[in-house]
C-alpha cells in the first residue's frame, strides 16, 4: 500500500472515522466531532489484487483509534441514479447493467433530488468493515454530492472528482441531474475526451458550462492546465 499524502496525527483521541473506499485506492479522516476539527486526514492506492489484504490491514489499525461513529463512503463505480418514486428494482437493474458477481447491494434516498442512489461494493470488503466496526454506516460518494450545496448557482454543471486513476462526474443541465458515472484515466487528455463527450451528448456549451473540481488536482497541475485550455469556467468545491 502506498501512501499518496498524511495530514495530520493520528492517536489524538479522535471520535469519529470517515472512510472511504473506491477501486484502487482508500483514504480516511479522523475527526473530533464536538470540536468540528480534523485530526488526520490519509490518502493511499494499493493495487487491486491486493485490495483485501490492504484494507484489512488498515480496517485492523483503524479499529485501534476506537472511533465511536464510522461512516463509510462507497465510491466503487457500481451505482445507479433512480427516481425515488417507481423503481423497486433497482438491485436487479444495477446486476444486469454491471454483472458483477459477488457485491453488497446497498441504497440511499436523497430527498432533495427525490431520488435514489443504488450501489454496490464487493461483498468480501463490506464483511472486512462489519467484522471490525459492526455499526458502521454506508453511503455512496455521490449521496453528499447530491445533498450537500456545492457552492454554485449555475443552470449548467459538472461536477470532476480526481482519483490516482479514475474520475467520476455528475452532470446537471438545466438544474436536473443528468448523469453520474465513473470514468478511468491515464492521461488528462482522457478526461477532456470523455468531458468534450458529455458536453456534446447533453448539448452542453464548453465555453459556459461550470466545471467544477475536487480531489486530487491543484492549479498548478498538469490536468487543470489542460482542462483550461477547453473550459473557460474551471472552478474549485
Amino acid at each position: 500500500m502506498k501512501t499518496v499524502f498524511t495530514i495530520g496525527d493520528a492517536n489524538a483521541g479522535c471520535d469519529i472515522l470517515l472512510l472511504e473506499i473506491g477501486e484502487g485506492y482508500c483514504c480516511h479522516a479522523l475527526l473530533k466531532g464536538k470540536e468540528r476539527t480534523f485530526h488526520q486526514i490519509r490518502y493511499l492506492t494499493f493495487d487491486e489484487a491486493e485490495a483485501e489484504e490492504k484494507i484489512a490491514h488498515l480496517l485492523d489499525d483503524l479499529k485501534k483509534e476506537n472511533c465511536e461513529q464510522i461512516m463509510i463512503c462507497s465510491a466503487f463505480p457500481q451505482s445507479l441514479l433512480t427516481p425515488k418514486q417507481g423503481h423497486k428494482n433497482d438491485y436487479i437493474l444495477l446486476n444486469v447493467i454491471h454483472d458483477s458477481p459477488s457485491l453488497k447491494y446497498l441504497k440511499d434516498e436523497v430527498n432533495e433530488w427525490q431520488m435514489c442512489v443504488t450501489y454496490a461494493l464487493p461483498v468480501s470488503i463490506f464483511n472486512l468493515i462489519k467484522e471490525r466496526f459492526r455499526f458502521a454506516e454506508f453511503v455512496h460518494a455521490y449521496t453528499p454530492s447530491l445533498k450537500v450545496f456545492n457552492g454554485f448557482i449555475a443552470t449548467n454543471q459538472i461536477d470532476v472528482h480526481f482519483t490516482t486513476q479514475h474520475f467520476r462526474v455528475l452532470v446537471k443541465k438545466n438544474k436536473q441531474v443528468q448523469l453520474a458515472q465513473v470514468y478511468p484515466y491515464k492521461t488528462p487528455l482522457d478526461v477532456v475526451y470523455y468531458l468534450l463527450k458529455i458536453c456534446y451528448e447533453f448539448a452542453l456549451d464548453q465555453s459556459e458550462v461550470f466545471v467544477i473540481l475536487s480531489g486530487l488536482i491543484d492549479q498548478d497541475s498538469a490536468m487543470y492546465i489542460e482542462l483550461h485550455n477547453y473550459f473557460l469556467n474551471l472552478h474549485f468545491a
